[in-house]
């Protein structure tokens, strides 16, 4: 079992929400926790899709399903950072 590092990356403009993508400056972070998991032996989670439609939940609320996420995609953890 792994520590996970779980954070979201979903890309609004794809739903026409916003004319620019504004997920572009999330690469340096998402860079920079690869590296720092690979560095500390732990595993990064990054969501890119909606899990419900906007008219129910925004997107900043999926976060709450991390652990369902996880075993749903057979990740075996031991703790889980959000970021």
């Amino acid at each position: 079992m792994k520590n996970v590092v779980f954070m979201m990356n979903v890309d609004l403009a794809k739903e026409g929400r916003f004319a620019s993508s504004r997920t572009d400056p999330y690469k340096y972070s998402i860079d920079s926790w690869k590296r720092w998991c690979d560095k500390n032996d732990c595993e990064l989670f990054v969501l890119q899709d909606r899990i419900y439609d906007e008219s129910y939940m925004n997107a900043n609320w999926h976060k709450l399903f991390a652990f369902q996420l996880l075993e749903a995609n057979s990740i075996d953890y031991n703790q889980i950072l959000i970021v």
